[in-house]
C-alpha cells in the first residue's frame, strides 16, 4: 500500500510495560539486554546495558567498579551491581 503524499506511514510501534516493583519501563519485545562486543562498556553503554536513563546510572556509578586506565564499567561488575539492588518495598 502506498501512502498518499504529505503523509508519513507509521510502522510498528514498540511494546512496553511499567514494572512497578522496579519503575523501569520493560520492552516487552527485547526482554534480555543487548549483548555488547566488547566485556568493556562506556558510561552511555553500561546504562543501556543496566536499562538505566544516564542520569540515574551517572549518580549511581560511584558503587560500580571501574577500570582505572580506561574509565569503563566491566559487563561483570555491572551484573554484580544488578544482583546487589535490592527491589522496593510495596507502599
Amino acid at each position: 500500500m502506498v501512502s498518499p503524499p504529505g503523509r508519513l506511514t507509521r510502522g510498528p510501534v514498540p511494546v512496553q510495560i511499567i514494572d512497578m516493583d522496579s519503575y523501569r519501563s520493560v520492552d516487552l519485545a527485547n526482554p534480555e539486554p543487548p549483548t555488547p562486543l566488547s566485556p568493556y562498556l562506556t558510561a552511555k553503554q553500561a546504562a543501556a546495558y543496566l536499562r538505566l536513563s544516564y542520569s540515574t546510572f551517572r549518580k549511581r556509578a560511584k558503587y560500580i567498579v571501574r577500570q582505572p586506565q580506561t574509565g569503563r564499567y566491566h559487563v561483570n561488575d555491572l551484573d554484580d551491581y544488578a544482583r546487589s539492588i535490592r527491589p522496593r518495598k510495596k507502599r
